[in-house]
């Protein structure tokens, strides 16, 4: 684990597709507030100063529901 806060934590791992080290920030979801910080940075992809999202994954709980 790189860091954690309060919405997540972050790992390092390895992007075995393009060989490089990546973050993976792991979060559950809290209302829209999660949802906002991905619509962000997909809005902001490509500026040099911000961090890149290469992909977002999510979950389901046994109801189905997006965890």
């Amino acid at each position: 684990m790189i860091g954690s806060g309060s919405f997540g934590y972050v790992f390092e791992a390895h992007d075995k597709e393009s060989n490089t080290t990546i973050a993976v920030k792991r979060t559950q979801k809290a209302g829209e507030y999660v949802s906002r910080e991905y619509e962000v940075l997909n809005k902001l992809m490509g500026c040099k100063n911000v961090v890149r999202m290469l992909k977002i994954y999510y979950s389901k709980s046994k109801d189905g529901k997006i965890a």
